[in-house]
């Protein structure tokens, strides 16, 4: 790719593109981050899991676990199949785990949920760098992903209030997470724009 200076690249459709996909994937995978716990704990309490808390923290930390593979696994895969196959698949599986959270109802359907939640979350962090040097080439990437990842950091609000709001509002955490994961299919198909 050519060399594209921050202020030309932020001119560009490209990048406004790059950045709303960012937003979607992160809004998505930190909502979950920020309410994987209370929520776990909220679906094993009502199923008479005995130390819901603890389960729930192991949720979490398995969280954490996936997260770092997705990294490597979706590098491994975007370099084999191209960043736009590769982001289309990562968001398409993320709304799968966003409505999987929905209908788990036991310990181990909610940590198979956050855990795949977790590996694609974590794909964002392999994918949006190198997609971003892709498009606008390496002289200038330490600025250019600075740009682009002003998405994670605006996500970082959105998505755990979202979550927060659904919750008091509602009394659920499903809607946050379906909205979510219709994010996640308009993510897909940005992808393949």
């Amino acid at each position: 790719a050519p060399d594209v200076p921050w202020r030309q690249m932020l001119r560009t459709r490209l990048f406004w593109l790059l950045w709303a996909m960012f937003f979607i994937g992160a809004t998505a995978g930190l909502m979950t981050i920020g309410h994987i716990k209370g929520f776990s704990q909220e679906v094993l309490e009502a199923q008479g899991v005995t130390d819901a808390a603890g389960k729930a923290l192991t949720i979490v930390g398995m969280l954490s676990v996936f997260n770092a593979l997705g990294r490597i696994v979706w590098g491994a895969a975007s370099d084999r199949l191209g960043r736009p196959t590769a982001m289309g698949l990562m968001f398409l599986l993320q709304a799968g785990a966003m409505v999987a959270l929905t209908l788990a109802s036991s310990y181990y359907t909610v940590l198979a949920a956050a855990c795949l939640v977790g590996f694609n979350f974590g794909g964002n962090f392999a994918l949006f760098p190198s997609a971003t040097a892709d498009l606008f080439g390496t002289k200038n990437l330490g600025v250019n992903y600075g740009w682009v990842i002003t998405a994670y950091g605006m996500a970082g609000v959105a998505g755990p209030m979202l979550g927060g709001w659904v919750k008091d509002t509602l009394l659920v955490y499903d809607r946050a997470f379906l909205a979510a994961g219709g994010l996640c299919v308009m993510g897909s198909v940005l992808a393949q724009a």
